[in-house]
């Protein structure tokens, strides 16, 4: 999951609910239009508070694998580190095309998807360019707009729906 910061508690939540949902990574993204943006000096104590909430959320939910947290990187950044074969799928709003329902999904057990998620202002023109040149694909979770927080339980739960993980 590659998370956009989000502002509060809706961070702490995303890796709580992520982590329940068995998500195997989580990177925070400093996009452009994110309201939140971590001082260099709180960002060690940032990651250690948000790998104890994904180590009491696996805990809670029986997950045998907690996922690692990244430090904090731009788009641009962490696509640059797409292994390559994986899956990248940016979800952005109010646009015609593929959803998560109709997207073509790895076969195999080894493929790997990246879901990235925009801010609360959602993605700047410029960061679906760089991710669509990056060969990410661009995709809705429908007609809604859903907050950011949202669109990540629901972009993971319908991907692990598919993949045969849940329900």
């Amino acid at each position: 999951l590659g998370q956009s910061l989000l502002k509060g508690e809706k961070m702490d939540w995303v890796i709580q609910k992520a982590t329940e949902l068995g998500v195997s990574e989580i990177v925070p993204i400093e996009s452009q239009h994110s309201v939140v943006q971590l001082k260099a000096d709180r960002v060690d104590h940032q990651l250690a508070r948000w790998q104890r909430i994904a180590l009491e959320a696996a805990q809670q939910s029986e997950q045998w694998r907690i996922p690692t947290i990244a430090k904090p990187q731009s788009l641009s950044v962490l696509l640059t580190s797409v292994a390559t074969g994986m899956l990248t799928l940016m979800l952005v709003e109010r646009r015609d095309g593929k959803s998560l329902q109709t997207v073509n999904l790895p076969q195999d057990a080894t493929g790997s998807i990246l879901v990235l998620i925009g801010p609360e202002g959602g993605w700047s023109q410029e960061e679906a360019q760089i991710a669509e040149q990056a060969g990410s694909r661009l995709i809705t979770c429908g007609q809604h707009i859903l907050r950011s927080e949202t669109a990540a339980i629901a972009a993971i739960s319908i991907l692990q729906s598919r993949l045969g993980e849940l329900g």
